[in-house]
């Protein structure tokens, strides 16, 4: 199971990664938002987990003998296969209970973490002396910065005009 969930978030890993580092979104609430995600995912790996893993279990037991032994010491098919029906139908109440309780639940909260990053407007990294981004037309000059009291001096703000190469107001 944990081998498919891996490749099933493979595609989600890439996403949380691009957040983290070229987003600048912070890492607590990306985990978050992944951990949210996992009973949907669960809920694809599980049914396809049960399947090999019933048959790797088929095929080790013929490759080793031992359904020819259990057979010729009288055991029916049916008595052989009995466990992995009942493997199976606990897999099967074990999907659709993360199916119908978990999933929804967990992915209404992943997407409240999504809306939150997506409305919160990350800021940008303030160095003294440097030019930064603020938006699309705005751009920001810092002389002097102190972290400690929050505080920047010598601030200039450029306007930059939609359309036009002259220069920035």
């Amino acid at each position: 199971v944990v081998a498919f969930l891996v490749i099933f978030l493979g595609h989600t890993l890439y996403q949380i990664v691009d957040m983290i580092l070229n987003r600048g979104i912070p890492a607590i609430p990306v985990a978050q938002m992944l951990l949210y995600r996992v009973p949907a995912v669960c809920v694809l790996a599980l049914p396809v987990a049960t399947l090999l893993s019933i048959s790797l279990v088929i095929n080790r037991m013929e490759r080793e003998f031992e359904i020819s032994a259990m057979r010729t010491g009288g055991v029916s098919l049916l008595r052989i296969a009995l466990p992995l029906f009942g493997f199976g139908a606990l897999m099967t109440l074990a999907s659709y209970t993360l199916n119908e309780k978990v999933a929804p639940w967990a992915n209404h909260r992943s997407e409240n973490i999504v809306r939150q990053i997506m409305l919160s407007k990350s800021m940008p990294l303030i160095q003294e002396n440097k030019y930064f981004k603020a938006s699309e037309d705005y751009y920001f000059y810092v002389h002097r910065y102190d972290p400690a009291k929050n505080v920047l001096e010598d601030v200039m703000v450029y306007e930059r005009q939609p359309g036009s190469s002259r220069f920035p107001r």
